[in-house]
């Protein structure tokens, strides 16, 4: 055993946020932590690390620990000797690192530091493929871990227990994602066949209670095609239990079956979600085959060429995810066309809504329903139930846009695309600090969305969920699928799937010998060797 927890309590502002009876861990186990956001994950982390105290309760630990926070601030890296060594040495201070740099440094450290259990939290935050690559392959050789990820790639392929945190409980799931996915599915239905047989009972003992009172009503009428003569000899105590005796057993026995029909089990099950019918005629959507075409569009900053020479048509009703290597000009290339750059052609009609990590276009001070009403073509019912069903509830709607978490911020945001008269959408990281409840919702509508969508990503799961097509920067130049290919330039290549591999399988063996030239101490000779081989082969690919 590494860790056990017994009659913890945490409590936030007076309330119980953390309930956790008894919860032990063990060496072996590489547990996905899941949950909606504020539903306590890092509250628990900090906890196992002993940073963060409890109400009630005893946290015992057997093992020595390592602790990955969230990117909050910026970290010192003392004399920079972890820059050079990670080939970032060319940056002058930590304020030229972007955040995908710095949560590779500060990942580098703590994945390098020996322990018995690793508590990780979003290792993957602004780190593109090969990243997250990095990361998915450093956790497959951990041998036990708490990490917290929407990463639901890392969820399936690294963890054999996943933990969903649910009103302050831990629900646990052996298996990875997809298994609990099933039992979560499986769970599901039970409950529901559960529901419908209770249903069934409950509408045959209503019946049956029905029946009663109106026999217990009959009994007590007086009998017809009877003269009064006749009443009057049967006499008093036979006209009574004719007429009270009957009609208090019926109704006791009406009391008898309501007594059960109070009784019985009280199963709460997932109600079906109401479909979104959206006034598709304001959104006033093109008609031909194109949406955008560039031919030769370039894009540099100083003697910096971001994009070169780059040539794409967009399909009109496609939804295009946009992958690359942090830095290769992903945001540019959708600023690029935000911004009209006239080698970029548009179709007529084209509206473009943008979502990008900056939230242009929130309000602070307007509350979270005036934010995604103004502007709105759909109706008030249609932009409640989206808010709905991104998770607003009913008391959020008054919040003022300025108190909302980063999360919060961008669900909204992505809200009020949605409701808007935009039909073609360029959304910048859309799944960035949302939790999967979030972006199962997120994913869901723009399934659904009868316009086109530009989007970058490096969430594998969300892509291959939403992307009708992906296209590739790299090298400052964009790559395509071959349908598309076609119909551009000869100058652009098509993805191949070999050398993509081949560039990640590199990109993580240039990690790994830059933290072993971190640690070593001696001869770095060979390491450095390697080191050169690896750049070489990058360079060639």
């Amino acid at each position: 055993m590494l860790l056990e927890l017994q009659h913890v309590i945490k409590r936030f502002h007076d309330k119980e946020l953390l309930q956790i009876p008894v919860w032990q861990i063990h060496q072996g186990q590489r547990i996905g932590l899941i949950g909606a956001n504020g539903c306590g994950k890092t509250t628990l982390l900090r906890i196992l690390q002993g940073v963060c105290e409890v109400e009630e309760g005893v946290v015992r630990r057997f093992c020595t620990l390592s602790y990955f926070e969230q990117l909050s601030q910026q970290v010192s890296y003392g004399d920079g000797r972890l820059l050079r060594e990670l080939s970032v040495s060319h940056l002058q201070s930590m304020k030229q690192v972007s955040g995908g740099e710095q949560q590779r440094l500060r990942l580098s450290k703590a994945l390098s530091t020996p322990c018995h259990l690793y508590l990780l939290d979003e290792p993957t935050s602004n780190l593109d493929q090969q990243g997250i690559a990095f990361v998915k392959k450093a956790l497959q050789n951990m041998d036990s871990f708490v990490l917290v990820t929407h990463e639901r790639s890392l969820l399936q392929e690294v963890c054999n227990q996943i933990i969903e945190i649910k009103d302050g409980r831990l629900h646990i799931y052996e298996g990875n994602y997809e298994s609990y996915l099933y039992q979560k599915e499986e769970h599901r239905k039970y409950l529901q066949h559960r529901y419908d047989t209770i249903e069934k009972q409950r509408h045959q003992l209503q019946k049956a209670y029905e029946q009663k009172i109106k026999q217990a009503q009959k009994a007590k009428r007086k009998p017809r095609n009877v003269s009064n003569s006749e009443r009057k000899m049967r006499g008093k105590v036979a006209l009574r239990k004719s007429k009270d005796g009957i009609s208090k057993a019926m109704y006791r026995q009406a009391d008898a079956i309501a007594s059960r029909m109070e009784h019985l089990e009280k199963v709460e099950v997932l109600k079906e979600e109401e479909a979104i019918v959206m006034d598709v005629q304001a959104l006033n959507l093109p008609k031909g085959k194109w949406l955008l075409k560039a031919e030769g569009l370039s894009v540099s900053y100083g003697r910096h060429n971001v994009l070169k020479n780059v040539h794409f048509f967009m399909k009109n009703h496609s939804r295009v995810a946009l992958v690359g290597e942090n830095g290769c000009g992903k945001t540019t290339l959708l600023q690029a066309i935000v911004q009209g750059n006239p080698a970029i052609w548009k179709a007529p009609k084209v509206k473009i809504g943008r979502l990008f990590q900056q939230f242009e276009n929130l309000k602070d001070e307007q509350s979270v329903y005036e934010n995604a009403m103004a502007d709105s073509v759909q109706g008030e019912h249609v932009v409640r139930t989206i808010l709905d069903r991104l998770l607003f509830q009913q008391q959020d709607l008054k919040k003022p846009v300025a108190v909302l978490s980063g999360g919060e911020r961008m669900r909204l945001g992505f809200a009020k695309l949605m409701v808007g008269s935009s039909n073609l959408l360029l959304l910048d990281e859309p799944t960035n600090y949302l939790d999967l409840p979030s972006i199962r919702c997120i994913t869901k509508l723009l399934q659904n969305y009868e316009g086109s969508v530009l989007f970058v990503s490096h969430d594998a799961a969300f892509i291959k969920e939403v992307a009708t097509e992906v296209w590739e920067l790299r090298e400052h130049t964009l790559y395509m699928p071959q349908d598309c290919v076609k119909s551009c330039s000869k100058k652009q290549g098509q993805i191949d799937p070999d050398i993509v591999t081949k560039r990640m399988i590199l990109d993580m063996r240039r990690s790994e010998v830059a933290h072993r030239l971190i640690q070593a101490s001696g001869d770095r000779e060979v390491l450095e060797k390697e080191y050169a081989e690896i750049m070489e082969k990058l360079k060639n690919l």
